[in-house]
């Protein structure tokens, strides 16, 4: 029987013939004192991004590392994350998207290190540079501040980055991955949970550069409305995966989203989608005093329709 390895790198990619390079050389280059199985799964991509990856496969040392699947048909970035991780063997996996790359060259090897000897911990992070058109903007990881974070931090907001990610490889419920854009924030959050007290750990290393572009799966939430649609969208996905209660923080939080997106349904004049988030946002909070300020907005919008005829 073949031996299982210890770290599965999963790596997704669709259109990323500019960048695929960096990305597999970034993972190759790894030294680690176990076995890495490596797996690319190539979305159907309608560019080069194949011809790139056999290239680079058939060209590294490290090449034998790779488990190369190329789809027929596109699945779609979700089903195809979800396809991915099925395959992954090791104890531990490793995320890195076609259009991110990795540049510590210990990065894996310092991970396992750490989940070895801390067993209270589930998941190991870092931090990641952006990197725009060539220019890296900014350093990015560890948005509250600490080094520890718990379940709860995860209910409203995504506190990792995708790229610089090691954790135990987890059993996952799939079908709270449906209708939801952050595929890794809903990973974490069945990680946490099913891995029963324990943490992810985000480390002050910098393990990866993360590349904003104009395929990128962020470019595409342009306004205010879509980041909050995908953000409610996800918390809601949470929340039927959790049965879960929030802080006072969440709670402002999610109070905000609901009624920017109502707001804007009920000024375009979909009532019945404005009505939804009203009602989503009674539902999550718990609070039925909350319909106060939606009656009263409603009120303001038909005093001011009246004054202007």
């Amino acid at each position: 029987m073949m031996q299982k390895p210890i770290v599965s790198v999963c790596m997704i990619t669709y259109g990323h013939e500019m960048f695929i390079r960096q990305a597999i050389e970034g993972v190759l280059m790894q030294q680690c004192a176990f076995e890495v199985e490596f797996i690319i799964s190539n979305d159907c991509s309608p560019d080069g991004t194949d011809d790139v990856i056999k290239n680079t496969i058939n060209t590294h040392p490290n090449g034998s590392w790779v488990n190369y699947i190329k789809h027929k048909k596109n699945l779609g970035m979700m089903p195809n994350f979800l396809v991915t991780l099925q395959k992954a063997r090791g104890k531990y996996v490793a995320l890195c998207e076609g259009d991110d790359y990795w540049t510590d060259p210990l990065k894996l090897q310092k991970q396992v290190d750490f989940l070895e000897n801390n067993k209270e911990y589930s998941i190991h992070s870092g931090k990641a540079e952006i990197i725009k058109d060539g220019v890296i903007e900014e350093l990015i990881g560890d948005p509250l501040a600490k080094q520890d974070y718990i379940l709860s931090d995860f209910f409203t907001q995504n506190n990792l980055i995708s790229c610089t990610v090691l954790f135990k490889n987890t059993p996952l419920l799939q079908k709270y991955f449906k209708k939801i854009v952050f595929g890794d924030w809903m990973l974490y959050v069945q990680i946490i949970s099913q891995n029963t007290n324990t943490m992810a750990y985000v480390s002050s290393d910098i393990y990866a550069n993360y590349r904003l572009h104009q395929g990128g799966v962020m470019q595409t939430l342009v306004t205010q409305q879509d980041h909050y649609l995908a953000q409610l969208n996800q918390i809601e996905a949470i929340h039927k995966c959790l049965r879960l209660s929030y802080s006072p923080e969440d709670i402002l939080k999610i109070n905000t989203y609901c009624l920017y997106v109502f707001k804007y349904f009920f000024k375009q004049k979909k009532y019945s989608n404005a009505f939804v988030y009203g009602v989503k946002n009674l539902i999550l909070v718990k609070k039925p005093r909350r319909i106060r300020v939606y009656l009263s907005f409603i009120k303001q919008q038909l005093k001011t329709s009246l004054y202007a005829k």
